[in-house]
């Protein structure tokens, strides 16, 4: 496309259009965050035997402190408290439930990061013990504190994160369940409706579900379908709002899956399908929620925001309610350092879209 005509878009389409005010925007930080190399140490300290477990928990609490104050101060509308408890999308998940063990190293998709895979050796169920929870409730009172110490009187929205069925199930060596139907069914109703509702009960009012499986093109269709209507059914039957996060993936790969989580926030990566998204875009006309992930979290390359504006403009003329501008996948994959740049144009980005289209603000 020549730049000019780039220019010329930009400077009169999109701000001009009467139906670009249909959508509300929001800005969102999904997934994961850098782990700071401060608390890197504090891990390997304590994982050595030189700190106690009291003093690593202040460690975590200091660092989630710090970044919910990044992010309440960036004005990023919904976000994760950076899940710097995690090691991975299953890990420690996986050490509270039975039938689990974990299993050796394995590569996460084409990435240079690797997880601890889940061993289903019986029957899967979560058990009484589990912490995430509490964790949650920690960085809610984090939060909390850093809204009274700003002064900031609009409350952004902090998101917990947990994997998905059909990404767990894929990822996992299955050696108790016959068929991948019945792994994901008990995964569902016994590991993620427990936790859904105590994190519903916690104050919790929107869970990012983790199923880059969903777009990644390997898995049968009506596989992906089944795995969307049973998210379907425990955001209606828990009355929660459930954020489907996928990546890796063309949106294409599982368009007729997202019908059954319409009425939640469908999160794709628009970096991985930027090739064939004029093709599925009009699929997602009048949807109630939208994430687009535009800020690439697997490159160090700093993106343009004449080319941001540009995709993101094809998508506010839907009237999509809610339009939330996002990075595309967890963040685990870049340096701390790049993670801040991004976010920080992320909401530069956002906060001009919103003076241009009436998106809500705060």
């Amino acid at each position: 496309m020549p730049i000019t005509f780039l220019i010329k878009f930009l400077n009169t389409e999109l701000l001009t259009h009467k139906e670009l005010t249909m959508s509300n925007v929001y800005s969102a930080m999904v997934g994961s965050y850098p782990r700071p190399a401060g608390l890197a140490k504090l891990i390997n300290r304590f994982n050595s035997g030189k700190i106690s477990s009291e003093d690593l928990e202040l460690g975590y609490e200091k660092y989630t402190y710090r970044l919910l104050k990044f992010l309440t101060k960036l004005n990023i509308d919904y976000f994760t408290d950076g899940m710097l408890r995690w090691d991975d999308i299953f890990n420690p998940l996986i050490n509270y439930v039975d039938g689990v063990k974990v299993n050796g190293l394995y590569r996460f998709y084409e990435n240079n990061f690797f997880f601890r895979a889940p061993q289903v050796v019986g029957k899967v169920r979560l058990m009484d013990d589990c912490p995430i929870p509490q964790w949650f409730k920690k960085s809610s009172e984090i939060l909390e504190s850093v809204i009274k110490e700003l002064g900031i009187k609009s409350r952004p929205v902090l998101k917990p994160v947990l994997p998905g069925p059909l990404t767990l199930a894929i990822n996992s060596l299955n050696e108790r369940y016959s068929n991948m139907r019945e792994l994901i069914g008990d995964y569902v109703f016994e590991v993620l409706t427990p936790l859904i509702k105590a994190l519903r009960d916690l104050g919790a009012q929107v869970i990012e579900i983790h199923e880059p499986e969903l777009t990644y093109g390997r898995v049968d269709p009506g596989l992906k379908c089944y795995v969307a209507g049973l998210l379907g059914r425990i955001s209606y039957d828990l009355k929660i709002k459930l954020w489907i996060q996928t990546y890796f993936g063309s949106a294409s790969n599982a368009l007729e899956c997202f019908k059954f989580i319409s009425n939640n926030i469908v999160g794709i990566d628009l970096v991985a399908s930027r090739d064939d998204y004029l093709n599925y875009i009009h699929n997602f006309s009048y949807y109630d929620s939208l994430a687009v992930g535009v800020y690439d979290s697997r490159s160090t390359v700093l993106e343009r925001s004449r080319i941001i504006r540009w995709y993101v403009a094809k998508f506010l003329k839907l009237r999509i309610g809610n339009l939330f501008i996002a990075n595309n996948a967890p963040m685990d994959f870049i340096p701390e350092v790049i993670a801040v740049k991004k976010l920080r144009r992320l909401s530069k980005f956002t906060k001009w879209l919103k003076s241009k289209v009436g998106g809500v603000a705060r």
